[in-house]
C-alpha cells in the first residue's frame, strides 16, 4: 500500500486558515512532514506533492497525486471563517467513499482532543454525480480524505492545534494504519522527537530552575571552601 501526503497550498498560495501565529501553508507542511517521516520510519512506502514552499496549481497537485501510484491520499488543511464561533475538526471523503478510513481518523483525532465538527461528503451542484471538492474529484482512484483540522478563527482551536500539532499528526497516522491494518509503534524517533518538542518550554523552565539552584549551591559550596582554606592558614 502506498500513500502520499499533501500539504495544502504553499507558495503564493497562503489560503485562509491562516492568523497571527501561522501561515496555513506552513502548518499544512509541517504536519505532513512529520506524517511522512513517521510512515518512512515504519517502512510504509510513502510520497508527499510538496516538501517546501512551492506553489502548486490545482491541476499539478492532482496529476501529482494520480501519477503517484498512491492508493491513498492525506491533504492536510485548517479551516477559517469571518467570525470565531466555528470551531472543530472535518474530514471530507469522496462521495464514492464508504468513509470508513476517514471516521477511523477521525476517531483518533477525538482521542487527542480536537472538537470533532463532521465527517462529511458534498456533491458538486452542477454535477451530483461529482465531488464538490477537487482533491476528492480530481484524483483519480486515489482514495482521498481532506483534514481540516479546525479553525485558525476560533481560540480554542488555534491554542490546541499550536500546542498539539504533533499529536494530530501522528494521530492521523495511526487512524490509517488501523484502516491498512498495520501496527503502530509507539517508540518512534519522531514520537521522541515530538515529545522534546512539545515539553520543550516545561524542560526549559525546569533546568533553568536547576541552574539557579546549582548556582546558589556552588556559592554556598564556594563559601565554605574558603572558611575551611581560611581554617587551614590559621592552624
Amino acid at each position: 500500500m502506498k500513500i502520499i501526503i499533501d500539504p495544502g497550498h504553499g507558495g503564493k498560495d497562503t489560503e485562509g486558515g491562516s492568523n497571527s501565529h501561522w501561515l496555513e501553508k506552513d502548518m499544512n507542511l509541517k504536519i505532513s512532514l512529520y506524517q511522512y517521516n513517521i510512515f518512512k520510519e515504519l517502512g510504509v512506502e510513502v510520497e508527499i506533492t510538496r516538501n517546501d514552499d512551492t506553489y502548486l496549481s490545482p491541476d499539478k497537485r492532482t496529476s501529482i497525486v494520480k501519477e503517484s501510484g498512491a492508493e491513498i491520499c492525506i491533504s492536510n488543511h485548517i479551516n477559517n471563517f469571518t467570525n470565531s464561533s466555528p470551531k472543530g475538526d472535518e474530514i471530507i471523503h469522496s462521495i464514492y467513499s464508504d468513509g470508513k478510513l476517514a471516521q477511523l481518523i477521525m476517531e483518533e483525532l477525538v482521542g487527542e482532543g480536537v472538537n470533532q465538527r463532521k465527517v462529511f461528503t458534498k456533491r458538486h451542484p452542477k454535477d451530483p454525480t461529482k465531488d464538490y471538492y477537487y482533491m476528492n474529484r480530481e484524483t483519480g482512484n486515489v482514495e482521498t480524505v481532506i483534514i481540516e483540522y479546525g479553525f485558525a478563527s476560533n481560540p480554542e482551536d488555534k491554542k490546541k492545534i499550536l500546542n498539539n500539532w504533533g499529536k494530530y499528526a501522528a494521530a492521523v497516522v495511526r487512524g490509517l494504519l488501523e484502516y491498512l491494518d498495520i501496527t503502530y509503534k509507539s517508540n518512534l524517533r519522531s514520537n521522541s522527537i515530538l515529545d522534546e518538542m512539545l515539553d520543550y518550554k516545561k524542560s526549559y523552565e525546569n533546568l533553568l530552575n536547576q541552574n539557579i539552584l546549582l548556582r546558589e549551591s556552588n556559592n554556598k559550596l564556594s563559601k565554605k571552601i574558603n572558611q575551611i582554606r581560611n581554617i587551614a592558614r590559621i592552624d
